[in-house]
C-alpha cells in the first residue's frame, strides 16, 4: 500500500487575523490613489452622502467601486475609498445613505431650475403690492 502525501491547504485564518483584509485595503487604496492622481476639477463626480449628512465627492471610478462593495450578497461592514482630493475615508456601510451623480450639465440645469422657480415665486407675490 502506497502512502500519498496530502498537501496542506493554507492554514485557517481566525477572526483576529486581519492581515488578508489589510492587504485588500492596501491594494484598493494603492490602485485608487494611482487613479486619483488626475487633478480634481469642477467636472463630473459623484457625491456619497452619509447618515449624518456628510458629503464626500468621489470620481466615477471610485463610486463604481463603492457601489460594487455595497451590492455584494455579503455586504462588508466597512467601506474604504479615496475622495477627489486624495483623502482616504473609511465608513460603515450602513451609514452610506446615497450615491448621487453630479455632472456639470446636471448642476447647470439645477441652477436654471432654481432661478426660474424663484422668479415664479416673486411674480406670485402680487398680494404684497398695494
Amino acid at each position: 500500500m502506497r502512502s500519498e502525501r496530502i498537501l496542506r491547504k493554507e492554514p485557517y485564518r481566525n477572526l483576529c487575523d486581519l492581515s488578508h483584509q489589510e492587504e485588500h485595503v492596501q491594494h484598493t487604496t494603492r490602485s485608487s490613489e494611482e487613479h486619483e492622481r488626475i487633478p480634481p476639477g469642477p467636472g463630473d463626480y459623484f457625491v456619497i452622502q452619509t447618515r449624518d449628512s456628510t458629503w464626500f465627492y468621489v470620481s466615477t471610478f471610485m463610486a463604481r467601486a463603492v457601489e460594487q462593495r455595497l451590492d455584494r450578497w455579503y455586504r462588508p461592514r466597512w467601506v474604504t475609498f479615496v475622495d477627489i482630493v486624495g483623502d482616504r475615508i473609511r465608513l460603515r456601510a450602513a451609514d452610506i445613505m446615497s450615491i448621487v451623480q453630479s455632472t456639470a450639465m446636471h448642476r447647470a440645469n439645477g441652477r436654471a431650475f432654481d432661478r426660474d422657480r424663484r422668479a415664479e415665486e416673486s411674480a406670485d407675490r402680487d398680494w404684497d403690492r398695494p
